[in-house]
């Protein structure tokens, strides 16, 4: 059985343009551009991996991609707390 992550996390009067940095980098987006005419889909870290987002500033991961998040979310300077949990 898998363990998983479950990190809450809050950022200190972030603006909302360095938010979006954040929000970009760990989950990826897609831009569209031309009134919908062409596509960019931007890869984040968790884009790829298997991960649910309960509420804002709530995340549960599989536990291998614990210290990059980590790492991305003290770039950003965000306060942390970790959890680890066993899935039902």
């Amino acid at each position: 059985m898998k363990m998983r992550i479950l990190i809450c996390y809050s950022f200190e009067k972030i603006d909302p343009v360095r938010r979006k940095q954040f929000d970009r980098k760990m989950f990826g987006t897609i831009e569209k551009t031309h009134k919908g005419k062409y596509k960019n889909e931007i890869k984040g870290l968790l884009s790829d991996k298997e991960f649910r987002r309960p509420v804002r500033s709530v995340i549960i991961f599989d536990e291998e991609q614990k210290n990059k998040v980590l790492r991305l979310l003290k770039e950003f300077s965000a306060r942390t707390e970790a959890y680890k949990v066993i899935p039902a």
